[in-house]
């Protein structure tokens, strides 16, 4: 029982003399995310966490004083006035204080709007921060187009992370002083709590508080309150990351398979553009600049499944704005990019990616379009036909537009814009994905018809008419030539996402599957041939109707 209560003691010292908050000051700016602004409140305690930006002459006189230099809600733009022989003057004042900012802003709306935390302009600026209003954080995109969440912003809490802070500090070569006023409340009296503990008084280069006792006057407990700040320093300048002080990162090159040698043995040779043969007379015992290397069509799946931050396109790969490579991906089955290419676009970390999928020469070689476009300088459609239907598509819509006014195929929406970029022939001899593609092409081709107009075009709208039927009937007006063809092909298309790919799958759907015979051959090659048939037709349509022009 002595041992049980002894226990408890223990536990009641360490609440209401705050030993891991106190603990907690040594960890402040010394782990990966630094908390800038927190409020938790309960029966037991509260915890109050704020942060201020202070010039390094500021540093030391706020170091003198347990009290906070910020309060929550200030450091916003004001005026403030002094009095001397000529009178009164008055001065704007960009944080309404002297050499004192905040870090993040508590703003107020009367309890008309909700309240809210706003992080400093200059910092999301300095790193160029997206803010993502889903999540309420804010995001850095890297080189290499990775996303790294540097703020969080929550209503009790804003953190940051530690790395960036302190870049920022060191560009500005100012301090952080993190701001804390904890209180513990304790059912021991006042009394029991001196007897067990003292107060405190410290101070050191990069900190000072206290830690003191009271009885509370409403709640009848005992109170201790741990009242400070901890001082987060700036790095030296050349640490903000920046130019003119940016990391000199030596980029690394890997080795790619260029060929296989007379016992069998693979010949790699690395990708650093600096060390290979070019037509200029540069080490012309190394492998060229522009030697074919190989890589399976697998390599761009990666690229594929991330619409929003990849696109692949007709001959080249990009990642937004930050990089791109020209590749040839007009071949069945693999992808070819030039040795150099590898080296001179790809980061370490890309080159890593690709290296996973290359493949031996074999007798593999470019396609004509590649060629064409890379030696001969000539414009050349691509062949591939995932390739060959988004330069169609597009081909027509435009034509179509330039030429009647409207679309044929409405402007994609933005919740639908992956689509176009996600097209493309499978990866694999997988029904999932062959469901999947085919969602794609009915939306783009079905669901994206531009029914109004074409209604309005045949005088009217009939009864139960769909999309496919209004189509029919506008070319049944115009007279094409290929109508029956084509309309056949499309419900086939209708019929393949409403037997399989949009409700589960039945009789009706291995009917459907036989028709376009799934029963004998492989999913891609199916799919390749149903992609021939809708480029065929969007071909057709385009000669058709804009044949004078063409």
């Amino acid at each position: 029982m002595s041992a049980q209560f002894d226990r408890e003691e223990e536990n009641a010292l360490a609440h209401i003399a705050q030993f891991k908050n106190i603990a907690e000051i040594d960890s402040i700016g010394c782990v990966e995310w630094t908390v800038i602004y927190e409020y938790d409140k309960n029966y037991k305690a509260d915890k109050f966490f704020y942060s201020a930006i202070l010039n390094k002459n500021q540093t030391e006189a706020a170091l003198s004083r347990k009290t906070w230099d910020l309060s929550v809600g200030q450091g916003t733009p004001s005026f403030t006035q002094r009095h001397d022989m000529r009178g009164d003057i008055t001065t704007y004042d960009r944080f309404g204080m002297d050499n004192v900012e905040p870090l993040v802003y508590f703003r107020n709306f009367h309890g008309i709007k909700p309240d809210q935390f706003d992080l400093s302009e200059e910092f999301r600026l300095f790193h160029n921060l997206y803010f993502d209003k889903n999540s309420n954080n804010f995001i850095y995109i890297d080189g290499r187009g990775n996303e790294v969440i540097v703020a969080e912003i929550g209503d009790k809490k804003v953190r940051v992370l530690t790395s960036f802070l302190k870049k920022y500090l060191a560009a500005r070569q100012m301090n952080l002083a993190v701001f804390f006023d904890h209180r513990a409340n304790s059912d021991l009296s006042l009394l029991e709590v001196n007897n067990l503990a003292e107060p405190v008084e410290f101070s050191s280069k990069d900190r000072c508080y206290s830690l003191g006792f009271g009885d509370g006057i409403f709640s009848g407990k005992t109170f201790s309150r741990l009242l400070g700040k901890k001082i987060i320093y700036a790095p030296p300048i050349e640490a903000c990351g920046v130019w003119p002080y940016e990391d000199a990162e030596k980029k690394e090159y890997k080795e790619f398979i260029v060929g296989i040698d007379a016992e069998g043995s693979l010949i790699k040779n690395t990708c650093d553009p600096d060390c290979l043969a070019n037509y200029f007379g540069s080490n012309e015992e190394s492998s060229h600049y522009l030697t074919p290397v190989w890589f399976s069509r697998d390599v761009l799946e990666k690229y594929y499944n991330n619409p929003g931050k990849y696109s692949v396109e007709d001959g080249y790969v990009r990642c937004g704005s930050l990089w791109g490579i020209q590749i040839d991906n007009n071949i069945p089955d693999h992808v070819m990019v030039y040795l150099g290419d590898l080296g001179r676009d790809l980061s370490s970390e890309e080159q890593g990616h690709w290296v996973n999928y290359n493949l031996t020469p074999s007798d593999r070689t470019p396609s004509k379009v590649n060629f064409e476009r890379s030696f001969n300088a000539k414009f050349s459609i691509p062949s591939e036909p995932d390739l060959l239907f988004k330069y169609l598509y597009q081909k027509l819509n435009e034509k179509w537009m330039e030429k009647n006014g409207w679309h044929l195929f409405r402007e994609i929406h933005s919740g639908d814009e992956h689509i176009i970029k996600q097209v493309r022939l499978l990866f694999s001899n997988n029904l999932g994905e062959f469901d999947h593609q085919i969602l794609f092409l009915v939306k783009l081709l079905i669901d994206y018809l531009n029914e109004s107009q074409l209604v309005s075009a045949c005088g009217g709208a009939l009864p139960d008419e769909k999309g496919i039927g209004k189509l029919d009937r506008y070319l049944t007006k115009y007279n094409y030539p290929h109508r029956v063809r084509d309309i056949k092909l499309l419900r086939l298309l209708q019929n393949l996402r409403s037997s399989g790919a949009a409700h589960a799958k039945g009789g009706r759907f291995d009917r459907v599957h036989k028709d376009i015979g799934l029963d004998k051959k492989s999913a891609p090659e199916v799919f390749r041939e149903i992609m021939e048939k809708i480029n065929k037709m969007l071909n057709d349509i385009h000669d058709f109707f804009f044949n004078e022009d063409d």
